[in-house]
């Protein structure tokens, strides 16, 4: 986990999230269903992502994982961030 400062002087919390290697499962149907895109659901699988959070609730998604970001400088973790995916407010269960 990383955090830095954005040039609006925003705080953002940076994650990487790998799926188990039998991700997704196989009991999965990958076959599309009507309205799928409108839900934003992935049916291919995925090496990995970073999420990030800002302090205000913004969330975002960059797949796949960039080599070295643990040891990027803040400055490359904002560019990152600036080419994830927004994503909707995180859900609590």
């Amino acid at each position: 986990m990383r955090t830095f400062i954005d040039a609006t002087g925003e705080a953002w919390t940076v994650e990487s999230t790998y799926p188990p290697v039998n991700w997704p499962d196989p009991r999965f149907d990958p076959t599309p269903i009507p309205g799928e895109e409108l839900l934003g659901v992935k049916v291919t699988p995925i090496v990995g992502w970073l999420t990030f959070t800002s302090a205000s609730g913004s969330r975002r998604r960059l797949v796949p994982v960039p080599g070295g970001w643990v040891t990027a400088s803040d400055a490359q973790l904002e560019r990152y961030c600036e080419a994830a995916v927004p994503l909707g407010p995180q859900k609590h269960c």
